[in-house]
């Protein structure tokens, strides 16, 4: 799915757990989503070049998003 798509259609979900004070849980999935995206540069850009990064960035954002909406989905909107 396109990138812009992707994060309209989890919506503001970094905002929602700062706001609902899940801004520990929030850490803890950025800092996942930032050592996939360190791991994923790692091994995609020697075989893939600028477009590796594109990639694991893309990954690693989608990560983030679909997780945080998972998160809210689970412990805020119950």
């Amino acid at each position: 799915m396109c990138r812009p798509m992707f994060n309209a259609v989890c919506g503001p979900v970094g905002s929602i757990l700062q706001m609902t004070r899940s801004q520990k849980a929030f850490q803890n999935i950025l800092f996942i989503a930032l050592l996939i995206n360190i791991s994923l540069n790692l091994v995609l850009v020697n075989n893939y070049g600028v477009n590796g990064v594109a990639i694991a960035t893309s990954v690693s954002l989608d990560f983030w998003n679909l997780v945080s909406v998972i998160y809210i989905r689970k412990n805020i909107y119950k």
